[in-house]
């Protein structure tokens, strides 16, 4: 999709965009200094293009919903979702289907409140009943597709804004919960080079991985900042979860870069071994 933004002038300015439909309404999320976001501030006037830039569109009126108000309300009290191979980066969207009793007990507590929880990764099995480790630096996110089954249970799609750091609270049945504090990035430039080679890695993994599952779905959105870039790429194509964690934790968007491109070059390189297409 694309949306089209106008100035106070009237003058349109176009760009790629994800959205996701929500109870009759479209949702993206833009950064808060961006020009997008002071425009539809501004004035509010949208048009969505489907498929391209001149593509059929639809106008309409945008608002400013800020989700992550949400989040920090709910920081000092942040439910946690722990898993053992989910990390949660930044603006990224992660499906979750909730069927336990305590996470649907934390759903609908979250539904009634603030809308935020923090998938936190598993370190470790639990040690004579007490309750399993968590890594102390976790993903926070803000809910933003709900639905309902029949019989309990519950699909979600959960939208992470912020690297944050956990204090857990006293455990309070039936979920755990965290006193939690917003990490924030550093300004390290990434140079052009990097930022491209990250990029030709990931489309080259991805292009090995639609030789075997046509089906496979990757697009990366264009002019991404370098350490949203990294994330992203970490968070769809980056097989190891402790990898993914080291690279929630880190702080340094170049960092985050090279580690990533260093990463999908040797799981390519791996797949071509795998599969005989690499050379000795």
């Amino acid at each position: 999709m694309y949306v089209t933004t106008y100035s106070k002038a009237g003058k349109p300015g176009t760009v790629p965009t994800w959205l996701w439909p929500h109870e009759g309404h479209v949702y993206f999320t833009t950064r808060r200094d961006s020009l997008k976001a002071r425009r539809i501030r501004n004035d509010g006037r949208v048009a969505v293009h489907v498929g391209r830039k001149d593509g059929p569109a639809f106008e309409g009126h945008a608002e400013w919903v800020d989700g992550r108000a949400d989040l920090e309300a709910a920081l000092h009290a942040l439910p946690i979702f722990p898993l053992p191979q989910v990390v949660l980066f930044p603006h990224t969207i992660l499906p979750l289907h909730i069927f336990e009793p305590r996470y649907r007990a934390m759903l609908k507590d979250c539904l009634g409140t603030y809308g935020a929880m923090a998938m936190a990764r598993l370190t470790g099995p639990s040690n004579e009943g007490d309750l399993p480790p968590i890594a102390s630096i976790a993903g926070a996110g803000v809910i933003v597709e709900h639905e309902p089954l029949q019989d309990g249970r519950a699909n979600i799609l959960l939208h992470g804004r912020a690297r944050v750091r956990l204090e857990e609270l006293p455990f309070v049945p039936p979920y755990r919960r965290a006193r939690a504090t917003l990490l924030v990035e550093t300004h390290d430039a990434v140079t052009h080079s990097d930022k491209a080679a990250l990029l030709a890695c990931a489309e080259a993994f991805a292009a090995e991985i639609r030789q075997s599952s046509p089906e496979f779905s990757f697009r990366i959105p264009a002019n991404l900042e370098p350490g949203v870039l990294s994330d992203y790429c970490a968070h769809h194509l980056l097989v190891d979860a402790a990898l993914r964690q080291r690279l929630l934790e880190e702080l340094s968007p170049a960092e985050r870069v090279r580690i990533v491109t260093k990463e999908l070059a040797a799981q390519h390189s791996a797949m071509l071994r795998e599969s005989g297409a690499l050379l000795h």
